[in-house]
């Protein structure tokens, strides 16, 4: 059994999910795993508020999209701890099947920084933990990485046009109770990659003697993820 040469992990920055999910399923006689950090139910939702948005026709089912479906598998892992274990999972998969013909596949991790967010572990500490994860999984296996941050569809004070037949004529069903599908447009956010976290998990930040210098002190996502990651645009890659 012979490894492969795992190709430079990725960050896309900028992206968009709709635009994301076009080109990966552009990708032809590749293996695509795509993990979603966040529940089923919340992406179908996201997805649904994009089309709604943009007028997308990514759900059309075209020859060459089923025929690429069959290489893509879609995952959600929806806490860092499910993150891990399937990251670990797929390494040990994929140490298992690699053998010397085997063509470098695709690993997409969308939204791990939002999810660590709403966790203890939105921390240089639990950051480093999932990239060196992330990365350790894409290199015995020999897949490319990207992590990817997307844009999250907001409400606004835009009207679109709704398509109602497309929809089976009851859009509003499909959605969380509340919206207002005459409003959703996708709504420019601040850059996730820039933004600062401390040192330490919450659940760590105790000091013993000399070690109070860590207290407040705080660094750029960014700059975690470029210790294992190059900085990209999809119209790039």
């Amino acid at each position: 059994m012979t490894a492969i040469r795992a190709p430079c992990p990725i960050v896309l920055e900028h992206a968009k999910l709709l635009p994301l999910l076009i080109w990966i399923s552009n990708h032809r006689n590749t293996k695509v795993t795509i993990l979603i950090c966040e529940t089923r139910s919340d992406f179908e939702t996201r997805i649904i508020l994009e089309l709604l948005a943009t007028g997308s026709n990514i759900l059309h089912p075209t020859l060459e999209r089923l025929s690429n479906s069959r290489y893509i598998d879609l995952r959600f892992c929806s806490t860092a701890e499910a993150l891990h274990a399937y990251l670990t999972a797929y390494s040990v998969k994929s140490t298992a099947s690699i053998d010397e013909d085997t063509e470098a596949s695709v690993l997409a991790i969308v939204d791990p920084i939002k999810m660590h967010e709403m966790s203890p572990l939105y921390s240089a500490q639990g950051l480093s933990k999932f990239f060196a994860a992330a990365v350790d999984a894409s290199t015995i296996s020999g897949a490319q990485l990207y992590v990817v941050e997307c844009a999250v569809p907001l409400l606004r004070s835009t009207s679109i046009d709704i398509p109602m037949d497309d929809y089976n004529d009851t859009p509003a069903e499909a959605t969380s109770p509340g919206l207002d599908l005459e409003e959703v447009s996708i709504a420019t956010e601040i850059d996730p990659w820039n933004a600062e976290v401390p040192i330490l998990n919450a659940t760590t930040r105790t000091f013993g003697p000399g070690q109070r210098g860590w207290m407040g002190r705080t660094v750029g996502i960014k700059r975690i993820a470029a210790r294992w990651c190059i900085f990209k645009r999809l119209d790039e890659t």
